[in-house]
């Protein structure tokens, strides 16, 4: 007999089976409401949900779920109509446009880079979570630069169409500096030794002036990164940062650091233990190894090792190595035993050499700079001496290396060099008038990679009332394969210095000279060149270094001719030289390099039957040593030095002379200005003899025999050089420039002295100066500016304080 309670839970059960198949139906039809750049189609495949199928209510927060996934809906409702699903929607805007105000020190592309994060970028859907978050973002990279009183704003404007525009509002704020670091816990050594090299650290009154403060977290993490390796260096195997504090004044100007350091004591190295499964390579690592039991434990010695060990292994294929080092700390006896697991995996060759981005320059010219070669072992070295030779070629504002692996081929990889090319040419072009030289017309052209092909070209020409020169010259650097290079070039002077500040004399001038250039070692070159040259030398105005020649070359001019020297002296010599050179570059990059050392040596000496008989040297060095981790301090020195010899008894020509003075030699003298100036012999009436005339001193500069020019510069960070890569086209440097130019066979006698001139073979007569300079690759070629104070000069000598030059000068 069925009781009352279980009458009443079947009643339940019936009751509740009614009520569920009262929820379930089956979908008739399927609605959307709202849709407007989204199709039907595309909605309906979004949802989980067909025509026929049995739902219940249940389901209505999956098909929502879906829907929201797309990212595509702001607001989402499912309702049942009479077995009819219908979905409205409320779709999201579409950003049509980001615009960007008060961002002085922050480009768009970096902000940009922030907003694509939470995926906000023109076109796609507006998401207002992603705005908040976007804006925090924007708000936490300024506080990471040290912007703490930034303030970003993200607003939104609604347009037709269920369209919006974001406007970014930037209020950059002062940036907040460093204005107090305190470390604790250091006993060891004091806050100055460990500051010292903080990028934060400002231990002079004067350092804020030429270095920047501001507080930023990547200052910060390398400051922390140093103050690490600083203690791991000197033994302390068990240093740690315990805590890192950042506090701020209530105006946010200024920033305090403190940080909590727990020093430990020194460690010293154990046992080393070395794994390797490869034999072949066991003795070359065992040297590399070169830690003795005993020597005070150093982590920087323990990754200079890890690398050379890879350098090893990547010279010879094998570039994915699995190297550990394990650490094996002994507190009780203060000791660390290594363990050292190296796993030399495959074997790689490289399939392709590619180059990316070489728009103008050819393929070949680019492929002839390598020393990887296709089909063959991948080596580390080559690979990165390729890299070097590109960027020493200038063609290039950046060089990178990637390498990426074959999938379907285990043991091959392609080697890419990305690279972005520059202006390689250079124009100079000027048209004036002068009371001297009437109107005057330059034009100088040169191109160091000529149709992309890597030669370089040149012409030049001058018109004006004294002279008329033009060169044209070419240089293939890759005449054969194995890097011989062959150059020449052609000329014509007619030059009258009546008009100049040189000595008075005309001199007409041809020549030809051909060079061959051979590569001795990966840095060195030789060249060996011949030179013919033509000079005739007319209208000399009697002076003594150039009436000194004539008498060497046997050429004794009249002294008097109707009681006036005689001028009308017409004198041509041919001359052809044998030229030798050498040519030594490790330059980190052809312009603007920081590292490294350029040397020049180049000689000529007159071959039997040539007029002259005279030997020239010349040597020119270029050294950069960087002063900081990123090569924005550098110290730069340049050395010219040059000697002329006169042999079996003649004097070396005058008009091959050393001169000096200039923007590219002694800043603040006039070009070509400094040394020797021409001694006029002046006719007294009673004269017979032209070593009986009186001597008259000239500002007319006549050069030298010998040249020395020491050129010291300090290249300094540009102001605000981090923004739009002002460094990478404009530097800016601190010169001292030391030099001059002297007559080694000058005698100085009664006559010279009593005239006031200077004892031109003196060593001691130098001259110095000092100031700032700047250089721009602007689009038309090397701009260069400089400004000098003069500490030591003579007598005669042109000045120019500020000197200006556009491209090159020849």
């Amino acid at each position: 007999m069925i009781t009352v309670r279980q009458l009443f839970i079947i009643i339940l059960i019936f009751g509740y089976n009614n009520i569920l198949h009262a929820q379930q139906f089956v979908v008739e039809n399927i609605v959307f409401e709202g849709l407007q750049r989204i199709d039907i189609k595309t909605a309906l495949s979004n949802i989980p949900v067909c025509i026929g199928d049995i739902l219940d209510s249940d389901d209505f927060s999956k098909i929502i779920k879906s829907l929201f996934a797309t990212g595509k809906f702001e607001n989402i409702q499912v309702l049942n109509i009479d077995n009819s699903i219908l979905v409205k929607v409320i779709e999201r805007p579409v950003i049509a446009n980001i615009t960007f105000h008060g961002n002085e020190i922050i480009q768009e592309d970096v902000l940009k880079d922030i907003l694509e994060l939470q995926n906000i970028r023109i076109g796609s859907m507006l998401n207002s979570f992603a705005v908040i978050k976007a804006e925090k973002d924007l708000n936490d990279f300024y506080y990471s630069i040290g912007k703490f009183q930034a303030i970003i704003r993200i607003i939104v404007t609604s347009l037709v169409r269920n369209r919006v525009n974001l406007k970014v509002v930037c209020n950059e704020g002062k940036s907040s500096k460093i204005k107090q670091i305190n470390i604790n816990g250091n006993y060891d050594f004091n806050n100055h030794q460990l500051l010292s090299n903080f990028q934060f650290y400002n231990a002079h009154w004067w350092w804020s002036f030429i270095k920047h403060d501001e507080y930023q977290n990547q200052k910060l993490f390398n400051d922390l990164y140093f103050l690490r390796n600083f203690y791991l260096s000197k033994g302390y195997a068990r240093f740690n940062i315990c805590s890192t504090q950042i506090n701020l004044t209530p105006s946010k100007d200024d920033v305090y650091v403190t940080l909590y350091v727990n020093e430990g004591v020194k460690y010293v190295f154990s046992d080393i233990v070395i794994k390797c499964h490869a034999l072949s390579f066991f003795p070359q690592i065992n040297k590399l190894v070169n830690i003795n039991k005993g020597e005070l434990y150093n982590n920087l010695r323990i990754e200079r090792i890890k690398n050379d060990i890879k350098c090893l292994l990547g010279n010879n294929g094998y570039i994915y190595p699995n190297i550990s080092i394990n650490e094996k700390i002994d507190d009780f006896n203060k000791e660390v035993e290594l363990e050292i697991l190296i796993d030399i995996g495959n074997k790689f060759y490289v399939r392709k050499i590619i180059f990316e981005g070489n728009y103008l320059t050819q393929d070949k010219v680019l492929r002839q700079e390598m020393k990887q070669i296709e089909g063959t072992c991948y080596n580390n070295n080559f690979v990165e001496q390729g890299k070097e030779r590109l960027e020493r070629l200038g063609y290039f504002d950046v060089v990178e290396i990637q390498v990426e692996r074959i999938s379907d081929i285990s043991d091959q990889v392609d080697v890419i060099y990305r690279v972005k090319e520059r202006n390689t040419g250079s124009m100079n072009v000027n048209l004036g008038m002068g009371t001297e030289s009437g109107i005057n017309f330059q034009f100088g052209i040169q191109e160091e990679n000529w149709l992309g092909t890597g030669n370089i070209f040149s012409f030049n020409g001058v018109k004006n009332n004294y002279q008329i020169y033009t060169e044209f010259s070419m240089f293939n650097p890759y005449f054969t394969i194995g890097g011989v290079s062959l150059g020449g070039k052609l000329f014509y002077n007619d030059f009258n210095a009546n008009h100049t500040e040189l000595a008075d004399y005309d001199l007409k001038s041809y020549g030809v000279d051909i060079n061959i250039g051979f590569p001795i070692r990966e840095y060195h070159s030789l060249n060996l060149g011949i030179d013919y040259v033509y000079n005739n030398l007319s209208s000399m105005k009697p002076q003594v270094v150039i009436w000194r020649y004539l008498k060497t070359n046997d050429m004794m001019p009249k002294i008097m001719f109707n009681t006036q020297f005689d001028t009308n002296l017409n004198f041509s010599v041919r001359d052809v030289f044998l030229v030798l050179g050498w040519h030594y570059n490790r330059l980190n990059r052809g312009y603007f390099p920081t590292c490294g050392v350029c040397a020049r040596f180049s000689s000529k000496i007159t071959t039997p039957g040539s007029d002259n008989e005279y030997l020239k040297i010349i040597y020119d060095s270029d050294c950069y040593v960087p002063l900081n981790s990123d090569a924005t301090w550098v110290l730069m020195h340049r050395i010219r030095i040059g000697h002329s010899i006169g042999m079996h008894n003649k004097d070396t020509p005058f008009y091959d002379n050393f001169y000096a003075g200039g923007v590219n030699s002694i800043r603040g003298f006039r070009s070509n200005t400094v040394g020797p100036k021409a001694a006029y012999y002046k006719f007294n009436g009673n004269d017979s003899n032209y070593d009986e005339c009186t001597i008259e001193n000239s500002s007319d500069a006549i050069g030298g025999n010998a040249i020395a020019v020491i050129k010291g510069e300090l290249i300094v960070p540009m102001p605000f050089s981090h923004l739009k890569n002002i460094g990478k086209i404009v530097r800016t440097s601190l010169f001292l420039d030391i030099g001059s130019v002297w007559d080694t066979v000058w005698r100085d006698t009664v006559n010279t002295r009593a005239a006031g001139i200077l004892n031109y073979s003196s060593s001691r007569n130098v001259r110095i100066s000092s100031g700032i300079a700047i250089q721009w690759l602007s689009p038309f070629g090397p701009v260069i500016l400089s400004y000098a104070q003069l500490h030591k000069k003579y007598a005669g000598d042109q000045l120019e304080q500020f000197q200006f030059n556009i491209g090159k000068t020849w």
